[in-house]
């Protein structure tokens, strides 16, 4: 029997492949620009809006910014993952998910020292290997505290 603790979600954004723990991931929302509310106040630099849902109210961050990927053109929906870690949730814009898979399909492996030293590479420092193809793996902890200051 596989649990959720053993399942990745894989990602996409700007041609690039992630993965992230299921057990982080609260759900998948498919949602309009015109859902994110901007609100008075100057919105955290990878910030697309906040979005009210389920009773929680959270900040949505632009993926693709936080990777330093290129903007995404020309797309009236977002698909959002509702991440977790401690109490409260976020958002994160991406632009598709490829689906769930079991752990065991995944082999984890370093990020290689010359990619590690330089920037973004600090929010990830591994790299998932998923039949065949190298995906990002996205670490929910290290997202936290750059999150903090987006």
């Amino acid at each position: 029997m596989i649990v959720a603790q053993d399942m990745k979600l894989v990602f996409r954004l700007g041609g690039m492949g992630f993965s992230v723990g299921v057990s982080h991931v609260l759900e998948i929302l498919d949602c309009g620009f015109s859902d994110l509310v901007l609100g008075d106040a100057p919105l955290p630099r990878l910030s697309l809006g906040r979005i009210a849902h389920r009773g929680w109210d959270f900040e949505v961050f632009d993926g693709r910014r936080l990777f330093d990927l290129a903007p995404r053109e020309g797309r009236s929906r977002l698909t959002v993952l509702v991440i977790t870690v401690g109490e409260s949730p976020f958002g994160l814009a991406v632009d598709r998910v490829q689906g769930i898979f079991p752990g065991s399909e995944f082999a984890l492996r370093p990020l290689p020292p010359l990619l590690a030293a330089q920037e973004p590479f600090p929010l990830y420092q591994t790299l998932d290997v998923w039949r065949g193809e190298p995906l990002v793996v996205c670490d929910v902890a290290r997202m936290m505290p750059v999150r903090g200051g987006l």
